[in-house]
């Protein structure tokens, strides 16, 4: 209620109480909410039903929450508006909590410089007013990174100290001829001047001096850890009017070119026109966002190194993959829409499917899809991690068994569908571990000295099993919210953390294994087998009756997966990428493992260079010749049906 905020703010007086809750409310982030209906983890949501009142009243029933992280300064009031999972207590260290605050103002001050985003307005159009203390802060900041404003200006002397310029020297200048070589004894050199008293240098030290004075009042300086700026005594009514200083500011900006400096006389230009004696007591000024949510993914997306928009190029000149991955959009009925093949400059997010629609005959294809948060790829331990950052306020009921406010079920559907979108990158690349994890704010932060904590794991029987093999469940992850900010701020990143043992981070080993295969053959399935063309035309040239068909077991290390049908085929096509024909025939119903140099002697001679450690190999029987077109709608829609598009690229498939 009101007497609790008043409280909160240490004024003692319910009517400058008032006043500070109707100017919140007029810049949007002050809300009336019913005590007894809000929830917390409503503030980031456009739903409003929870909002009863647009009057300020001392109802005990009524509270009012700020949608907001960073500070308010209004009416004298520096109000300081912390992250929701900020729940202190009275055995918390104040040192820590302020400190944690600084922290979080450092990382939305770092996001806004690399958004370049300056905040000159809050509110509607309607109610808006100057953020006066946000521009000042930000023109501090400016010169502490660039320095005061100057105008360089560049002159000509004669035999100065400065470079050469050699065009004035030579055309402007007479030269001395001895032995067919010139000798100038009148140089042309430049030389740079900056005049100390330019009226637009003294006017930027007068306003920072100005803003230095207001933001240490307001106490921002030390939120911020900024040193005061004390850069001259005069005031700005030396410059002249209002009027007179902004008709000069205009006059500058048109002479400008360099976009730095037109973005600081314009802002310059704003301070000035805004600027009113009583500017400061009857306006709020805010540093902060109504969006932390934001702040959390994007936090995470960089510490946590997302790979979304690699590009395919820059994945296989690092070696991670040898060949691009195919293109998840295409259709083979539109075969010029898009390229079987994802192009180099494809990204990593290009691999999520997009919907196709089919309306009166025409297939359609939409341009949106679901976009993962994030993708991180570690090398040391050759994993792949999708990760969805959530700025969630969990909580559970020990004794009921139920928890509130987690991720939704469209949020478990989702990651799901992430790692089965991307489970034949993840095998073309030979990927051998798979995470998949929710990451949420730990709470205890300020107690707790663990920086990840797996608190947990989500299971959907529903998504888990769509695919060739059960996907890894979904961890909820703890981050100690102090330890991700200070390695946002300095640009270190924490993917292999996320490997170590002590975080209890559960990972799906990603294993290719034969499968227990039925033996009971199905008239209508056809075994679809890729045959080297060195070897399909030998099979051709010599009209052979039967043949050993081979097939990857195991390469570099790592187990192939068979289609859990493969024995269940009565006929076999066998094909290759530039014969117009195929090879037809009855597959047995044995499949055996070999070795290498086994697989050379049942051959026969053939002239076969091994390229795996060992092969499947089985016998195709009543052999004869077709042509490839009888087969090829089949062939293009192989993926549609199950298990395949699970496979490698080479590996038979059933349909």
């Amino acid at each position: 209620m009101l007497e609790d905020f008043n409280k909160k703010l240490g004024l003692n007086d319910i009517e400058k109480a008032k006043k500070v809750v109707a100017s919140l409310k007029r810049t949007g982030i002050a809300k009336a909410v019913s005590k007894k209906e809000f929830d917390l983890n409503n503030l980031n949501e456009e739903e409003t039903n929870y909002i009863i009142t647009d009057d300020i009243s001392t109802n005990s029933d009524i509270g009012y929450v700020l949608n907001y992280v960073g500070f308010a300064y209004t009416e004298n009031c520096l109000i300081k508006c912390y992250p929701k999972y900020a729940n202190f207590d009275k055995s918390d260290d104040e040192n820590k909590i302020e400190n944690h605050f600084k922290t979080v103002l450092k990382v939305i001050r770092k996001l806004n410089a690399k958004e370049q985003q300056i905040f000159l307005y809050n509110g509607q159009e309607d109610s808006k007013s100057f953020n006066r203390l946000a521009v000042a802060l930000y023109l501090i900041d400016d010169y502490y990174q660039n320095g005061i404003y100057s105008n360089i200006q560049t002159i000509i002397e004669t035999n100065g100290s400065g470079e050469i310029d050699w065009d004035k020297t030579i055309n402007e200048t007479f030269a001395i001829i001895k032995r067919n070589t010139p000798y100038y004894v009148e140089l042309q050199t430049l030389n740079t001047q900056s005049n100390e008293l330019d009226y637009f240098k003294m006017l930027h030290e007068c306003v920072l001096t100005l803003c230095s004075q207001e933001l240490e009042k307001a106490g921002i300086l030390d939120l911020f850890d900024i040193s005061p700026v004390e850069l001259t005594g005069m005031n700005l009514d030396e410059f002249g009017d209002t009027e007179y200083i902004k008709y000069r500011l205009e006059k500058e900006i048109q002479s400008q070119f360099i976009t730095k400096k037109q973005t600081l006389l314009k802002t310059l230009y704003t301070f000035i026109s805004e600027s009113k004696s009583n500017e400061v007591n009857n306006s709020v000024s805010l540093f902060g966002t109504n969006a932390f949510n934001i702040v959390w993914e994007k936090v995470c997306g960089e510490v946590f190194e997302n790979q979304l928009n690699r590009r395919f190029k820059e994945f296989k000149k690092e070696g991670l993959i040898s060949e691009y991955p195919h293109n998840p959009n295409y259709d083979p009925e539109k075969p010029d829409a898009d390229d079987l093949l994802m192009k180099p400059n494809d990204k990593l997010i290009d691999l999520i499917e997009k919907s196709k629609w089919k309306i009166n005959g025409d297939i359609l294809k939409t341009q949106d899809t679901l976009i993962p948060d994030i993708i991180s790829i570690e090398k040391e331990n050759n994993a792949f991690i999708i990760l969805d950052a959530k700025y969630y306020y969990i909580e559970t009921d020990d004794t009921k068994k139920i928890i509130y406010h987690q991720p939704g079920i469209q949020d478990v559907v989702k990651q799901f569908a992430y790692n089965n979108a991307y489970n034949d990158f993840i095998f073309d690349c030979n990927f051998e571990k798979v995470g998949n994890a929710f990451l949420i704010p730990e709470k205890t932060y300020l107690k707790d000295e663990n920086a990840i904590n797996v608190i947990g794991e989500v299971t959907l029987n529903l998504m888990q099993g769509y695919s060739f093999e059960p996907l890894a469940p979904i961890q909820v992850i703890e981050l100690n919210p102090d330890f991700l900010f200070e390695h946002y701020l300095q640009n270190k990143r924490l993917v292999t953390n996320l490997i170590q043992e002590e975080t209890g981070f559960n990972y799906k080993i990603v294993k290719r294994k034969l499968y227990s295969l039925g033996t009971s053959k199905n008239t209508d399935s056809i075994l679809a087998g890729y045959i080297k063309p060195d070897y399909f035309n030998a099979l051709y040239m010599n009209q052979a009756k039967d043949f050993v068909f081979y097939f990857y077991a195991k390469k570099d290390g790592i187990e192939y997966e068979l289609h859990p049908e493969i024995l269940n085929c009565k006929t076999f096509v066998g094909y290759t990428d530039t014969a117009d024909k195929v090879i037809v025939g009855e597959p047995t119903l044995t499949i055996h493992k070999s070795g290498a140099e086994e697989l050379k002697q049942a051959l026969n001679g053939f002239n076969y260079t091994p390229t795996a450690e060992s092969y499947y190999c089985m016998t195709i029987t009543n052999l004869h010749f077709e042509s490839y077109s009888i087969y090829k709608e089949r062939f293009s829609n192989a993926d549609n049906y199950a298990y395949n598009k699970h496979l490698r690229k080479h590996a038979p498939k059933v349909f």
